[in-house]
């Protein structure tokens, strides 16, 4: 509720120009999360990369990955996009990325940087996966999928207002091995526990021989590995999770709980820089087809539509 007179708050990520990659992967939650926090959000595709139209952004986001995972985000790009999107943080912009696009930007050796050559060319951090694995998931181990719980450091920005642990959905990604990163690389979370919503990978890929002792999950999280980090790059910043703190925690993946506030408050604090100059905005490509509504409404209406079919889907409606 508003007091009469008082001025309301902007939204938190009100002047952001937030791209979200769509060449590939699922964007969708991000691009709902970024409209209805405020931002002024563009969908990014792989020509728009191409065309110099990064010059237009704070932020690009890097979503999880679709049917093909990682090679599906990087095939459109090919190593000369990559390159492009790295000089691009390099120079001052930020990437944001979670799950599949969490994985792009590390050290990736073995069955993974057999899997993903084009990943050479956007290569930003050196850091190992915790979960490495063989090609069956592109070089990953995956830890399971559904629900779990994140311990978050009390004395980070983005944590600001949390709870000290927070539930977020982890499905098939990566999580960071932090022993051997540079000191500049800062983890803000860390996966500490499953819940009663989440199956460990081992249970739906089984080992050969049937057994299964510790699980990619339970060695992760005795090691320490992190699923949330950020560090600088360049002139630019760039901010990782393992898992998806734009899913929500219900059917459909509607709910936005707490580990969807960790991730508008890495966005809020990034810098909004001056525009770069000779980049039109007419140089995107929009088809309005609901010119008269801006893009919280439309974010709105869809998460009702989406609201709507989990009821049915569920039953609760007839």
């Amino acid at each position: 509720m508003t007091l009469p007179g008082a001025v309301p708050a902007a939204p938190p990520l009100a002047g952001l120009r937030v791209g979200v990659y769509a060449s590939g992967g699922a964007p969708w939650h991000h691009l709902a999360l970024a409209a209805t926090r405020g931002a002024d959000v563009r969908v990014v595709r792989a020509e728009d990369v191409a065309a110099g139209r990064l010059a237009r952004l704070d932020a690009l986001i890097f979503p999880g990955g679709g049917a093909i995972a990682m090679a599906g985000l990087l095939a459109p790009l090919g190593a000369e996009g990559a390159a492009t999107v790295r000089r691009w943080v390099a120079g001052g912009g930020a990437y944001v990325a979670s799950c599949a696009g969490s994985v792009l930007p590390l050290a990736l050796d073995g069955a993974a940087d057999a899997a993903l050559p084009l990943a050479r060319a956007l290569r930003m951090l050196d850091v190992p996966l915790a979960n490495r694995g063989d090609a069956t998931l592109g070089g990953l181990s995956s830890p399971g999928v559904g629900r779990v719980r994140l311990r978050l450091d009390p004395g980070h920005p983005f944590a600001t207002g949390l709870p000290t642990e927070v539930e977020a959905v982890h499905y098939n990604g990566p999580l960071f091995d932090l022993r051997s990163a540079p000191a500049d690389v800062r983890p803000f979370a860390w996966p500490v526990a499953a819940t009663d919503g989440f199956t460990e990978a081992e249970r739906f890929l089984p080992a050969a021989s049937g057994a299964v002792g510790a699980t990619t999950f339970e060695r992760c999280v005795a090691e320490g590995a992190a699923t949330a980090i950020e560090a600088r790059v360049g002139q630019g910043r760039i901010v990782l999770f393992g898992s998806h703190p734009e899913f929500g925690l219900g059917p459909l993946l509607l709910g936005w709980g707490d580990a969807a506030r960790l991730l508008v408050a890495a966005l809020a604090a990034l810098p909004r820089p001056a525009r770069a100059a000779g980049v039109p905005e007419t140089a995107w490509t929009l088809r309005r087809t609901a010119a008269e509504r801006d893009a919280a409404t439309l974010a709105r209406a869809a998460a009702v539509d989406l609201e709507r079919a989990a009821e049915i889907r569920y039953g609760q409606i007839p």
